[in-house]
């Protein structure tokens, strides 16, 4: 028996090894998280005076750059409001200059739950980054194949990955788009962010904002720009459940402002890297209109 499970060891040995070092080689590889926390952490933190919170909406919606204050773009692709007030309760609680905090409220943010979803494997980069937890393989999300081209990617070549900036945004670029470009894509885009409601994503809204109000930090909840397209595609059904929290809000709490930007730019096409997405120049444009939002 003794001899067998040597055997074993020996024959896995090449593997385990060869899986250690891509993990280890992956953890050193930039990725947004990494990006992100590390340069928030650097970024002039004691001066802080304004973040702002989402999805992906927001992550390449809005460019801290052009913020009339010292901010910093805490978003990231899918992330939910239950990771917002945990990336709250574990990086900004030491923010002494903080004054104003943007919460994202987008039609699929009350219905999607981050685990449940297509990339639930972002849980396990939050697990990481946010608790420290080292026992997380990161190197299998979203899959091995992926990661590895990454691994090349950052370390054998000069092709350098797709990263945030210095305030947490992400460029879109600009691309010129076609009409039917963003009708096909708003079809795909809203069957993608269709999912149920989820009375849970409503506590976690409400408990965020309470927890800053006790700070006497300003609120902001807004719905970021859409094209008018992906609006109209979008369930009605869902869509009138979130505008109608929108109203719950606006009447529960008098000292928090409450806007729905959803149509703000639907006249301008040439903002939008798709259909629900902004590009470098409607993130600019967006975020000198949050301006007159700040202290």
């Amino acid at each position: 028996m003794r001899k067998f499970v040597l055997k074993v060891i020996i024959v896995l040995l090449p593997s385990i090894t060869l899986m250690i070092s891509i993990e280890y080689a992956f953890r050193d590889t930039s990725n947004n998280y990494k990006l992100k926390f590390s340069e928030f952490t650097k970024n002039q933190k004691d001066n802080i005076s304004c973040l702002y919170f989402g999805s992906s909406h927001s992550l390449f919606g809005i460019n801290p750059k052009f913020s009339k204050t010292s901010s910093f773009n805490l978003a990231n692709t899918s992330q939910t409001i239950d990771y917002d007030l945990k990336i709250h309760e574990k990086k900004c609680q030491d923010l002494n200059s903080l004054s104003t905090v943007f919460i994202e409220l987008s039609y699929f943010s009350l219905g999607y739950r981050l685990e449940n979803g297509s990339e639930s494997w972002r849980k396990n980069i939050y697990d990481h980054y946010l608790d420290n937890n080292q026992l997380i393989f990161l190197s299998i999300y979203p899959n091995l194949v992926t990661n590895l081209k990454s691994i090349i990617n950052y370390h054998f070549s000069a092709i350098e990955p797709q990263k945030t900036n210095i305030f947490g945004y992400q460029s879109n670029g600009i691309k010129e788009r076609t009409i039917d470009f963003f009708i096909n894509d708003s079809k795909k885009a809203t069957n993608r962010h269709l999912n149920e409601n989820n009375e849970v994503n409503k506590k976690f809204y409400t408990e965020f904002i309470r927890k800053l109000l006790l700070k006497k930090i300003r609120v902001v909840v807004h719905t970021p720009p859409l094209t008018s397209f992906y609006k109209n595609f979008f369930d009605i059904k869902q869509r009138i459940l979130v505008e109608s929290f929108l109203n719950e809000l606006k009447q529960e709490y008098k000292e928090i402002i409450v806007i729905d930007n959803s149509e703000l730019f639907n006249e301008r096409l040439d903002l939008f890297h798709d259909s629900d997405h902004l590009n470098s120049k409607g993130a600019e444009i967006y975020t000198k209109h949050l301006n007159e939002y700040l202290k």
